[in-house]
């Protein structure tokens, strides 16, 4: 996963002290130590420019700074930064598509699917659920795979390479892994292997199938089915944009041309400089260097976004956390919920988060704010959930409490008020 750091979110006058440090000295993840060749090749033509200066032999020292060349590399680099960040973001837009559809298929399979049809003597329906959302779950670790292993961040580390093979085997009967990796003896290891992935559209097709045969026994209303339908090809085609982006490179032209210019702007500034700069010529060349090619260098990271890197999205961490989402749907079908009140009375949040809140606008410290309990609301005693469902019927008729009006006024914050009828 992309890595984390404090980001003084709380807007403290003392982040400057407490956050600053740890941001500026963070070294995994940080593009410094990759453009450290070029600060030290920057310092040396410092050097090599105060030298020529001090015998004048400065090629550059009559010639005027190219300014506009420094603003159309500045201008390349962070349009190519742009770009690429945007990537980024379409890439993690896609995964979170995978992510949500496969839990959404697996809540229809698992609350909408007629697991107790009166015809479904041998628990077919709930067999074929079941495989629908192992199939969910063996669909991502394929993605996982796939994405590890082709493209500029393929995966070498064997012990990675036979992991995620491990991963699949688990979630796979013999028959579904030798249709996934033909052509091998089954305990074939990942790494070993003459395959190094297998074709997520083939998992999509398996679920496909016995959504069909669901709809064929008669377990799901025909809309619903083409809904999971459209689900499976909403899959296919998130799949497709995050393969289009893993594999998609800057073009070779404008890479090459933004290295070209970006080599020749930083590496010639000191020259330009060190007339009027001096002994600071090394300094402000190294800051240079480290702006320029460290922009060049987030680019590239950014834009293959699912490898192995620090700041890669770690896609095996999303699947975990998928597969945990799925067996509470699928262990929680036949859970029963507690009864809230009941349907003889009218429906009063105001009363059920009674002495939760005090009404004013948001005014200092929204920690204070929030942590302060009220239990003196007009017209509303607080009281458990039990209390409400045993009064229930002798409240029925009671005049129900309404929301207050907002103030005139347009605070941050505006919390809930009951107030007497």
């Amino acid at each position: 996963m992309v890595v984390e750091y404090s980001a003084g979110a709380s807007g403290s006058c003392l982040s400057f002290f407490t956050v600053t440090p740890f941001v500026l000295l963070k070294c995994r993840g940080s593009a410094v130590p990759l453009v450290f060749p070029q600060i030290l090749i920057a310092i040396g033509l410092s050097l090599l420019a105060q030298r020529l200066q001090d015998t004048g032999s400065n090629p550059l020292h009559d010639v005027d700074q190219p300014v506009s060349l420094g603003i159309l590399v500045t201008f390349l680099l962070v349009f190519k930064t742009q770009s690429a960040y945007g990537q980024f973001w379409q890439a993690l837009s896609a995964l979170d598509g995978v992510l949500q559809t496969s839990a959404s298929m697996a809540l229809t399979a698992c609350t909408i699917f007629d697991w107790n049809m009166p015809t479904d003597t041998h628990s077919e329906v709930r067999t074929k659920a079941r495989r629908i959302v192992r199939l969910l779950v063996l669909h991502f670790f394929v993605l996982v795979e796939y994405f590890q292993r082709t493209g500029a961040n393929d995966c070498t580390d064997t012990h990675c390479q036979n992991m995620m093979r491990e991963d699949i085997r688990h979630l796979t009967g013999d028959v579904e892994f030798a249709m996934l990796y033909p052509d091998e003896p089954a305990g074939t290891s990942g790494s070993a292997s003459k395959h190094h992935y297998a074709n997520p559209t083939q998992v999509l097709f398996w679920i496909q199938l016995a959504v069909g045969r669901v709809n064929k026994m008669g377990a799901c209303a025909p809309p619903i089915v083409g809904g999971v339908i459209r689900q499976v090809q909403d899959l296919m085609n998130e799949f497709s944009v995050m393969n289009k982006i893993d594999k998609t490179q800057f073009p070779l032209p404008y890479a090459q041309i933004v290295k070209i210019l970006t080599i020749v702007w930083v590496f010639s500034l000191p020259f330009f400089l060190v007339s009027s700069t001096g002994n600071w010529t090394a300094v402000i060349s190294s800051l240079a260097a480290l702006g320029y090619f460290g922009l060049d260098e987030t680019a590239e990271i950014l834009e293959s976004p699912f490898g192995n890197d620090p700041n890669d999205i770690y896609l095996r961490q999303y699947g975990v956390k998928l597969m945990s989402d799925i067996e509470m749907i699928y262990n929680g079908r036949d859970i029963q919920l507690d009864a809230v009140g009941t349907h003889e009375r009218e429906l009063n949040f105001a009363e059920l988060l009674a002495g939760q809140f005090k009404v004013r606008p948001i005014e200092g410290d929204l920690k204070k704010q929030w942590s302060v309990r009220s239990s003196s609301f007009q017209g509303v005693k607080a009281s458990s959930s039990s209390d409400l469902d045993a009064s229930a019927a002798a409240s029925a008729s009671a005049p129900a409490a309404s929301f207050a009006k907002p103030p005139t006024s347009t605070p941050d914050f505006i919390s809930v008020q009951p107030v007497s009828a």
